[in-house]
């Protein structure tokens, strides 16, 4: 997961597929932080739980 937030040109909802896309069978639910910002513009982020079924 850090490998893919440490990309300056990925969005949160990239990100977020990435995530939602590795398999962790041990894991049914995942809680983390994704954000993104641009130097003196704006930052941007929001708590989320991944549910895999």
């Amino acid at each position: 997961m850090a490998e893919s937030l440490a990309r300056p040109a990925s969005s949160l909802i990239l990100v977020l597929e990435r995530i939602a896309a590795q398999t962790e069978a041990d894991k049914q639910i995942s809680t983390g932080i994704a954000f993104s910002f641009a130097p003196g513009i704006t930052i941007e982020g929001f708590v989320f739980d991944l549910v895999r079924r």
